[in-house]
């Protein structure tokens, strides 16, 4: 009987090789965990620079956005010089940010070309770049609202400006009305006493001449006044009537002013309660993640395990075969 022990012992090996090959178990798993270590702390960093730049616009919402700026140009929480700079940090951090996640995209295909890993890196590249579109959503957002409230800031100064002007327009037109009715009384009794003077020295016909053109004269002087006070009157109903639409102009404003501030109000609301919804989303799926690279690693046991039973088996069935052929060989 031939001693098959040695071709016994090269199945073996030769089964474990093959095993070990089919589940990746070789020198190179070290170097793609290394590199994929590496690809998940700089997407960690991202993660952190995108939630820090999340927590800086939504604490600053209130400073960018103060509710002064109806009142003056001086009651502001941030200045305009503050709010440029503020706006270049934050688009400088948001470029930044999206420079990282490209070059983390593009890591990708060094590290892997196929297979869950590389679905499971690209995953995490959209959950990234989803984060930073929702950042430069909430900047556009408060940019847009800075934008407007400064367009309608000057819009009210305009009008408040009008305002002052029609007004000024009035107190002067009727300061010149005033002064203009003592002139004439003055004018009047100068004419008169001078008209006595001359009925003392002169002839009655030229008494009865000059009395014709003094009438005629103040007849000409009350019809100018009327119609000069006539057209103030048209001018003062028309400036009364713009000042009444100016005032009812503001009136809608302000109350449109009101209910943007309650919608303010009722939008930090919603993203306070989408906040903790996202937090939520991440802890589950950072929980989900351990618990499939959990999963792996047990079915992997698992493999290794029906490799193992597979081998004894197969040692059991020599070993019986051999203790067959050996009582086979006794008996004869």
């Amino acid at each position: 009987m031939t001693d098959i022990t040695k071709t016994f012992r090269a199945y073996v090996k030769a089964q474990q090789v093959t095993t070990d090959c089919s589940l990746g178990l070789n020198k190179r798993v070290k170097k793609t965990e290394k590199i994929s270590t590496s690809f998940l702390s700089q997407a960690k960093l991202i993660l952190n620079d995108i939630i820090k730049l999340k927590r800086i616009l939504l604490d600053s919402r209130t400073t960018y956005l103060s509710p002064f700026y109806l009142l003056s140009s001086i009651n502001k929480i941030m200045n305009d010089e503050q709010r440029h700079d503020f706006e270049q940090t934050i688009e400088e951090q948001i470029k930044q940010s999206r420079v990282d996640l490209e070059k983390l995209k593009l890591s990708i295909g060094q590290i892997c070309f196929q297979g869950q890993r590389r679905s499971h890196f690209e995953l995490v590249c959209a959950y990234l770049e989803r984060d930073l579109v929702e950042c430069t959503k909430i900047y556009s957002e408060q940019k847009c609202l800075r934008y407007k409230c400064e367009s309608e800031r000057k819009k009210i100064g305009r009008l408040d400006n009008d305002d002052q002007r029609i007004l000024f327009n009035l107190n002067k037109n009727n300061n010149r009305k005033k002064s203009n009715d003592p002139i004439d009384g003055t004018k009047l009794t100068t004419t008169t006493t001078n008209e006595k003077n001359s009925t003392n020295i002169t002839t009655t016909n030229q008494y009865f001449d000059q009395g014709n053109q003094i009438e005629n004269n103040e007849e000409n002087q009350t019809l100018v006044n009327g119609s000069e006070l006539r057209q103030l009157q048209l001018e003062n109903n028309q400036l009364y009537h713009d000042v009444a639409q100016r005032s009812e102009e503001i009136r809608a404003i302000s109350t449109q002013v009101v209910e943007i501030a309650q919608l303010q109000n009722e939008i930090f609301g919603h993203l306070c309660s989408q906040k903790d919804l996202i937090q939520e989303v991440n802890s589950a799926a950072v929980v989900t993640n351990d618990d499939l690279a959990a999963a792996i690693i047990h079915i992997r046991d698992a493999i290794r395990n029906m490799a193992q039973m597979r081998r004894w088996v197969i040692f059991f069935l020599l070993v019986m075969i051999f203790s067959l052929l050996f009582l086979d060989w006794y008996n004869v």
